[in-house]
């Protein structure tokens, strides 16, 4: 499950009730898109033309990096119990 943070306040919808591990990733940047004679294609699709990128490379992350120990459940020590419909869960990345 994912939500994603917008104004530092996050969602995640459809999260089950009980017992629930947190992790923290940063927003995974789009596959390249390239495009030739025949338009454009996807990641892995071969285009017998010679290839020109479709835009700008796409930005990394859009956020302060974040630590590596919050990207694994095993690692990151956050934890809540969903026990309602709506939990509040702040989420510190020190």
């Amino acid at each position: 499950m994912a939500g994603t943070v917008n104004g530092g306040t996050y969602m995640v919808p459809g999260v089950p009730y009980g017992p629930c591990r947190v992790t923290v990733t940063p927003l995974q940047a789009e596959p390249e898109v390239t495009s030739g004679p025949g338009g454009p294609r996807k990641p892995g699709q071969e285009d017998p033309a010679p290839r020109v990128k479709a835009g700008p490379a796409p930005k990394k992350s859009a956020g302060p990096p974040i630590p590596e120990k919050f990207k694994s459940v095993d690692t990151s020590g956050l934890a809540t119990k969903v026990d309602q419909e709506k939990v509040t869960f702040a989420i510190s990345l020190d």
